[in-house]
């Protein structure tokens, strides 16, 4: 059997509530108008293309995917804290302090390399 007949038998196969509660979810998402799905846009000053994070969207590229309040607020104290963290490691004036700066910065961003 082809990919259809596959996808239309594990539609088939599942269960009516499921199936309509996934459609619900989707047919709230909308691509984004502005970037057209690519969450940055290209601002032209002078001879210089600068590419931004796509203001309507939050850079997502999609709309209608917002997440709750408190993780958005959550994840801006986080970036926050880093901003502050990289600042003070520019400015360290010990081994010892830039360790433990070190430390947190990668307790915060565990995929970074410092």
């Amino acid at each position: 059997p082809g990919y259809k007949e596959r996808m239309a038998a594990e539609l088939a196969a599942m269960p009516q509530k499921v199936q309509s509660a996934q459609d619900e979810r989707l047919s709230k998402i909308r691509i984004c108008g502005t970037c057209q799905a690519m969450g940055t846009i290209k601002k032209q000053y002078g001879f210089r293309v600068l590419t931004e994070q796509c203001e309507d969207c939050g850079g997502e590229g999609l709309l209608g995917t917002k997440q709750p309040v408190e993780s958005l607020k959550a994840a801006n104290d986080v970036r926050q804290r880093i901003t502050q963290l990289e600042a003070a490691i520019a400015n360290a004036e010990s081994v010892e302090e830039l360790d433990q700066l070190e430390t947190e910065l990668r307790a915060l961003q565990p995929n970074i390399a410092v």
